[in-house]
């Protein structure tokens, strides 16, 4: 068989390994065999080129690679909320900061609906490159799977935690002519009266829900929950007196609490706010080990490169503890949190043991 026959039925044929490689988009270098009159010479040729190609091909394709180059174009960072809100807000903050660190953009894709399932399910389902993440709330990275009946991801088998930035303290207020004045006064009115308190949150299964419900169990109180769709009616019924007690994101209290409506009697995370230095935590009120507030996290597709991750959790962990970053986040309502991925992963797997028993003693399962 002449070279040129062999090089029609062989290596010009779709048998051809190389050929296979190159359908398959593999980078090949093509090495011409020397025409020396045998085939030897022609099949080293060959042997030589698919070796060359393999190597090539599982460089291009390595992880380390892919992390070493990363990014080399657009990221984006899906919010599950509608734009606008103090979530879309936070998450412009930071792709501002990663695009500016970086050196490509950040692009902020809205994508709401369904307690932020249908963001969160959009980013389980995409590439694990690093190209695509998740601005979380512990509702989509924790919450959810407790408690909505069906869910088309699973927090912890599809994401990959990458940071903690922030949680929002919740507040409990009371409706000025209530009488009471403390927080330890509201627990003492609401022993003495079961059942007679109503306590308003922005829906079931909310941060205000799970903060009473917690309350509850902590004290032994009983209140009747009255779940509302947003903060605005809370206010507007507190202030018409028509409802008790809420507990409720701390930010949008600050235009009321001056005009003497409204009680601030404490704040539910563990250190106090800010924004309102003078009110104490709940924890100093007298229950111990009480923590409830809605965190925020930056999560990617289950087996991003850890070399992406890492590079991500520098950046935002270096902006929320920037005077820049703890001054923006703090004036949004935020307090900044960061910390290794590792912060992360522990407060998902907390999130998840705490309000598991509370939320299946209280039924709750959402459609």
């Amino acid at each position: 068989m002449s070279y040129r026959q062999l090089r029609g039925n062989e290596i010009g044929s779709a048998r051809n390994p190389v050929r296979r490689l190159q359908r398959k988009g593999a980078c090949v270098i093509r090495i011409t065999p020397h025409v020396c009159g045998g085939c030897n010479v022609v099949m080293a040729a060959r042997v030589l080129a698919l070796g060359v190609a393999l190597l090539v091909s599982a460089v291009m394709s390595s992880p380390g690679r892919a992390a070493d180059i990363w990014p080399s174009r657009a990221v984006t960072i899906v919010v599950p909320y509608a734009a606008g809100g103090s979530t879309d807000a936070m998450g412009r903050l930071l792709a501002q900061r990663l695009g500016e660190t970086l050196g490509q953009p950040f692009v902020i894709e809205n994508k709401s609906g369904a307690s932020g399932n249908v963001g969160a399910a959009a980013v389980a389902r995409a590439r694990a490159d690093g190209y695509t993440i998740l601005l979380a709330t512990n509702s989509q990275a924790a919450l959810n799977k407790l408690l909505f009946k069906e869910l088309s991801y699973d927090p912890l088998k599809d994401f990959s935690p990458i940071v903690l930035i922030g949680d929002i303290p919740q507040l409990v207020v009371v409706r000025s002519d209530l009488g009471v004045n403390s927080f330890a006064e509201l627990v003492a009115y609401a022993k003495a009266h079961p059942g007679k308190l109503s306590f308003g949150s922005t829906g079931v299964g909310s941060q205000g829900h799970l903060a009473g419900l917690l309350l509850g169990a902590a004290t032994g109180i009983e209140m009747l929950h009255v779940p509302y769709r947003g903060s605005a009616p809370i206010v507007t019924d507190l202030l018409g007196h028509r409802l008790d007690v809420a507990f409720d994101a701390l930010p949008t209290y600050l235009p009321v609490l001056g005009e003497g409506r409204v009680k601030a009697l404490a704040v539910t995370t563990p250190a106090r706010s800010a924004l309102l230095p003078d009110v104490p935590t709940v924890i100093e009120s007298g229950v111990p080990n009480y923590d409830v507030a809605p965190w925020f996290s930056l999560v990617a597709p289950k087996g991003a490169p850890a070399e992406i991750v890492a590079r991500i959790n520098d950046v935002v962990t270096a902006y929320v503890h920037s005077e820049e970053g703890r001054t923006k986040l703090t004036a949004l309502g935020y307090r900044p949190l960061g910390g290794a991925v590792s912060v992360l992963s522990e407060r998902i797997q907390r999130e998840i043991e705490k309000w598991k028993p509370i939320i299946a003693a209280e039924r709750i399962a959402l459609d």
